[in-house]
């Protein structure tokens, strides 16, 4: 009898609830929240916009929201409603968005991360342990059309879209926004086995006579910002940041800021002086692609740049050329040496004798050694004939940089500081009485 009555209490309260139409229990096992039908679900709950609307789990210890749900007229947002009540996970039009809910379809991506907190400074993080595994995956799969798997934008030239360290707090991998890459070091695929077609560089020293080497600077990017990034920024209004951190009551979990490598503003600032003021060496593209096109590529914006690296192979081969006509020369001078060496010291001519100093030609040498990075010494021979002489060092426009006067004769030689020239190819010519008796080229290295 006890359990009968029981029995409908428990079905009068279904009933009664059911009437208000708060919790109906369907005929069909379905039940329904704040709603007379279930269309959708086996529960369903109807949740409006508003303050005090949609379904919360409030954690009565702490008389805190632990989990709230609710809605708009677009999206559907969930957040832990703690100190960041605007940071959650949203869902509008198939997309999600975590993070700051301001910017919920800002971005058109289906996956959306704002980071706007500083207790949690990392926007997305992704770890793994094991031997093969891969923190972040992309992949373009298309095989027919072009497209971009990872893009990373930046608003100012000496941030940093993308950077790497080995442990933490250090950068030895990075990319700043201007396109400046740095790193320890970067090795080239150039094993013979991946290559085909080879054939030694033709007439290099040709090629390199051609080119010009300048000074430049870049000139200043505009960055393409929208109204509404302008307007948004990290220090939202409606983003606190956390300021209990060290709140026992509602934080265990320590941020991570400690471990993630920090940028000294002063530094930056100083890198982005450099960049603007400091002159840069180097070629203009159009210009070496009509000597070297072999070295010249297009860019996905238009623009031409030069593979530097591949311009190494031409200067060692033009070095080795005229390293063998160097060689050529000084078998010359050896043959006359011995022929000097065997002939009469005195010839006799309309009974005047004359000394074979005197008929000897003036002689320049091929500086030592070459290239050269600190000094090299440039070598002459002058005979007693002559009025004045002097080694002059052109660049490779012919302006003249350098003259050093020659005072004696004979055999003699002359010391150039490799810190008074920057790097590159020069000429330098022996000029004795007004006449040019030879022009010969160095190549200074830093």
């Amino acid at each position: 009898m006890k359990t009968k009555k029981i029995a409908i209490g428990i079905l009068l309260s279904f009933v009664t609830v059911g009437t208000n139409a708060q919790l109906k229990v369907l005929s069909n096992g379905k039940i329904g929240l704040k709603t007379n039908s279930v269309n959708n679900a086996d529960v369903q709950m109807n949740i409006e916009p508003g303050e005090n609307s949609g379904f919360c789990i409030f954690k009565n210890v702490w008389y805190e929201t632990a989990l709230k749900l609710t809605t708009d007229e677009f999206y559907t947002f969930l957040t832990d409603k703690k100190s960041t009540p605007e940071n959650g996970i949203g869902f509008m039009f198939g997309a999600i968005n975590v993070g700051d809910l301001t910017r919920i379809g800002e971005y058109g991506g289906t996956l959306n991360v704002n980071q706007s907190g500083s207790y949690f400074p990392v926007g997305l993080y992704a770890n793994t342990f094991t031997n093969d595994g891969i923190g972040i995956m992309s992949s373009h799969n298309s095989s027919t059309t072009n497209g971009i798997s990872i893009y990373s934008r930046v608003w100012r030239s000496t941030s940093i879209p993308f950077a790497s360290g080995y442990g933490y707090n250090n950068y030895n991998f990075y990319v700043k926004g201007d396109g400046t890459a740095y790193t320890n070091g970067i090795l080239i695929t150039s094993d013979s086995t991946l290559k085909t077609d080879i054939k030694t560089i033709e007439s290099p020293m040709q090629k390199i006579m051609k080119m010009r080497g300048v000074t430049y600077k870049n000139k200043e990017q505009e960055c393409d910002i929208t109204e509404n990034v302008i307007t948004k920024n990290a220090n939202n209004t409606n983003a606190k940041n956390i300021t209990d951190a060290t709140d026992n009551k509602s934080k265990s979990h320590q941020s991570q800021t400690d471990k993630l490598p920090k940028l000294d503003e002063n530094i930056m600032e100083k890198i982005a002086d450099e960049d603007k003021k400091m002159e840069r060496i180097g070629f203009l593209a159009q210009e070496m692609e009509k000597i070297i096109p072999e070295v010249v590529r297009t860019s996905v914006n238009g623009t031409k740049a030069i593979a530097y690296t591949d311009l190494i192979a031409i200067l060692v081969e033009g070095m080795k050329e005229q390293q063998s006509e160097i060689d050529s020369l000084k078998n010359e001078v050896a043959s006359l040496s011995i022929k000097s060496s065997s002939s009469p010291s005195k010839v006799q001519s309309n009974s005047t004798n004359i000394s074979l100093d005197e008929i000897s030609p003036a002689v320049l040498y091929q500086n030592i050694p070459n290239p050269f990075n600190t000094t090299t010494t440039i070598g002459f021979y002058l005979p007693n004939t002559v009025n004045a002489a002097t080694i002059y060092v052109y660049d490779m426009n012919g302006v003249q940089l350098k003259s050093y006067p020659i005072t004696e004769r004979g055999k003699g030689n002359v010391i150039i500081q490799g810190s008074e020239l920057i790097a590159g190819m020069y000429l330098y010519a022996l000029i004795v009485d007004g006449k040019v008796i030879d022009t010969k080229r160095m190549i200074l290295t830093k």
